[in-house]
């Protein structure tokens, strides 16, 4: 047999002459042998493999390197027949000139080498009980390089155990199941539609290594969400098209299969049942590879969970290697679901995936900012670049890095593309972080507007205003000690514990931007140490434990205002978990999902009153002392949960009613309501004067404004007109002897 060697390395040239000089010593030994590269025997060729190898090595330009449409289009030319047979559909009339298209345009195909090649010939040759690699087997490796099904053929070796860990021996069957619900990651890598992934090397060894294992084939990454697992995969893909697998994953495909679909695409269970098993038979074949993404959706998929769902299914098939399948999870759903089902668990080899340090985070953002920059022209400074990074630190703490780095990256660069700009600015990136945490991110703009709210209402007195104040700042900036605690920690006792609802809205409307972002708990309910289920959810398999609580309002929000009511009536074991959450920022469900307080302020109220001293005797009652609010808190808090909060106030401030310009907010928007409804107030100096009065004389910021609605209403509604006029009538409103009067002006 004659051999060209044009357009190889030395390396293959060299295994070709090996394999061949192998082949003609041991012609004539019988029975079977192995195929090269796992021991020292090789397989001979029949005469049509020979002729098939032999053309398309000849149709290699000198220097290239064979792929798939070199040895798809030599099978076409040599053995027609056998290529419609495996792959019915396939004709060297309709294909042929497709081929020769692609292979002008240098468009190879997946590489395939002949070393390649004819290892996995051979071990399919093998799983047939054949003594000689022939054309069938050839045929079998090239067209599914080439993407194209394969019908199974002859012995059934479903049941073969693979000798070297890169599959089961055989092929698979005529079904379009990885076609219609699964997506080719392999073809996709190959396209450029993946985008490059830095660093992982470790995470992607050890998974390589794990699917070259003859047992226990089946990987799974477990790490937070938003840590790049999926990436690992895409990673893995991206090696095995560019060759730089071990010799037994060339040429493999990794098909990423969601159970959601396959469930969704079945009308009933029997249904449901064939599909899974159609899939388990294409997924049999050596050179695939599943991907389960959400691996945890296994788990009840199609059926009743551990009996006949999807999990239940694949049981057989990865214990027995059939099937190499790379799953993917975070931790809390691995320990909540597959840990509880141990024989899957068995199946699996689990690799931990942490978040990438920050320098690797950084290289990732430069390289995905740099292929942006390739496709659509914006450019982003690297500056800029690591201020992003910072940002995203900052304002995305319930999140993972790479993902929220990334994500804020590909945000500023489209809203810079969107606003027909070329370049990433720095005020684009805090409009778009302004979007993304639906609040204000000028910590100097928003401590004044808080400030003056507070002074505004004479809601604290001004010392605690300036120590809030101060907390805030800090933390905002991420200037605290400890920037995993909450934001700030306000306690209000006596008779502030009244004004505690008030002040949580404030606090969110101004420093926030929304009342909306205020979330309210009331401890004063949780009076017995079960009612903790009120706070944390049930632990699984009791009711109501998918109930949704209050807690996961703060994942979504993350920047919020948490108000926690009468804490000093719910018991004491509930009290001991709202401290840890203080002392370390993070709160866990019962499933254990990790609630992150990290941005939030913490509002605290309690029905406690600071107790006096008196002298025996007649004292006269000015002499009375009160006791230190904090000394009153710890009372009945304890030390160790009052040390935890940053600001205490027991007592209201003393004020002389509100300024004249918090009094003309609320008027400004009184006139703007009216406005809409027809009727342009104007304020006589008397109402003024009576209303400021008013104010000044009540106990409760909201007494004055209930007066106001309601003898302001009682004047001005007759005055409504049925339909708003395009000009608003101007009407007048004083106070003559007490009453408020209304008349047109």
């Amino acid at each position: 047999m004659l051999v060209s060697h044009s357009g190889y390395s030395n390396r293959e040239s060299a295994a070709l002459l090996l394999y061949f000089e192998r082949w003609k010593k041991q012609r004539h030994k019988e029975g079977r042998v192995v195929i090269l590269g796992q021991q020292d025997e090789a397989l001979p060729l029949t005469q049509n493999a020979q002729q098939l190898m032999k053309t398309a090595q000849q149709m290699a330009a000198p220097g290239q390197l064979l792929g798939a449409n070199h040895w798809l289009l030599a099978l076409l030319a040599i053995c027609p027949n056998t290529a419609a047979e495996l792959a019915p559909g396939l004709d060297a009339k309709s294909a042929g000139p497709s081929l020769e298209n692609q292979l002008k345009s240098g468009r190879n195909g997946a590489p395939l080498t002949p070393a390649m090649l004819l290892a996995k010939s051979g071990r399919h040759a093998q799983s047939q009980e054949r003594t000689e690699i022939t054309e069938r087997d050839l045929g079998v490796v090239i067209i599914s390089a080439a993407g194209f099904m394969v019908q199974e053929f002859e012995k059934d070796t479903s049941r073969t155990t693979p000798t070297t860990g890169a599959g089961k021996q055989g092929v698979r069957q005529h079904s379009p199941i990885l076609e219609q619900f699964g997506r080719n990651l392999t073809l996709a890598a190959e396209k450029g539609k993946l985008w490059p992934v830095i660093g992982r090397e470790e995470e992607m060894q050890l998974m390589i290594e794990t699917l070259c294992r003859r047992t226990k084939r089946n990987p799974a990454l477990v790490g937070p969400a938003g840590v790049g697992k999926t990436a690992i995969v895409e990673g893995l893909a991206s090696k095995l098209v560019k060759g730089e697998a071990p010799e037994m994953l060339k040429g493999a495909q990794i098909w990423a299969v969601e159970p959601t679909a396959l469930v969704s695409g079945a009308h009933d269970q029997a249904e449901f049942g064939r599909i899974v098993q159609a899939l388990l038979r294409e997924a049999s074949h050596p050179d695939i590879l599943l991907f389960i993404d959400e691996m945890h959706s296994l788990i009840g998929a199609g059926g009743s969970s551990g009996r006949d769902d999807l999990g239940s299914m694949l049981k057989p098939a990865l214990a027995r290697g059939d099937i190499a399948c790379i799953a993917a999870t975070t931790d809390e759903e691995y320990r909540r679901f597959i840990e509880m089902d141990t024989a899957l668990e068995r199946r699996f080899q689990p690799i931990r995936v942490q978040e990438p340090l920050p320098a690797q985070t950084l290289l990732i953002m430069h390289s995905l900012r740099d292929e942006i920059s390739r496709h659509n022209g914006v450019q982003l400074s690297d500056s800029l670049l690591e201020r992003l990074y910072e940002m995203a630190e900052r304002y995305f703490r319930n999140r993972r890095f790479p993902d929220k780095g990334v994500d804020l990256l590909e945000q500023c660069m489209a809203h810079a593309l969107a606003s027909g700009r070329a370049n990433v600015t720095i005020q684009d990136a805090e409009e778009v972080v302004r979007r993304l945490v639906g609040m204000p991110i000028s910590a100097r703009d928003r401590l004044v507007k808080l400030k003056d709210a507070l002074n505004g209402l004479s809601l604290l007195p001004a010392a605690e205003t300036e120590e809030l104040l101060h907390q805030i700042s800090a933390s905002l900036r991420g200037l605290d000690m400890h920037p995993e605690r909450p934001n700030a920690v306000l306690l209000l006792i006596g008779e502030m514990a009244a004004e505690a609802n008030l002040t949580a809205e404030t606090i969110a409307s101004a420093l926030l931007g929304d009342i909306k972002r205020l979330i309210t708990i009331d401890f004063s309910r949780m009076t017995e140490a079960h009612q903790i289920s009120m706070l944390i959810g049930s632990p699984p398999g009791y009711v109501g434990y998918e109930d949704r609580l209050a807690i996961h309002e703060i994942a979504q929000m993350g920047w919020c205002v948490l108000h926690c009511r009468g804490i000093d009536s719910c018991h004491p074991s509930i009290r001991d978990v709202l401290q840890q959450a203080l002392a370390t920022g993070l709160l866990t469900d019962s499933n254990g999902k990790r609630i992150f307080l990290s941005d939030a302020i913490v509002v605290l109220s309690a029905e406690i009153t600071a107790s006096h001293t008196r002298r025996i005797g007649l004292i006269p009652e000015k002499e009375q002392s009160a006791e230190d609010p904090r000394n009153a808190a710890e009372r009945v808090l304890g030390s160790a949960f009052l040390s935890q909060v940053d600001v205490i106030c027991a007592a209201k401030p003393d004020t002389n009613g509100e300024t004249y310009a918090a009094m003309d907010d609320r008027l400004n928007g009184l006139i703007a309501r009216y406005k809409e409804q027809g009727l342009l107030l104007e304020w006589d100096p008397s109402f003024v004067d009576w209303l400021h009065n008013m104010q000044k004389h009540a106990e409760h910021p909201r007494d004055w404004e209930r007066v106001l609605e309601r003898n302001l209403g009682g004047v001005l509604t007759p005055l409504l007109p049925d339909i708003p006029p395009e000009t608003p009538l101007a009407i007048a409103v004083s106070v003559e002897e007490g009453q408020l009067k209304a008349g047109y002006s």
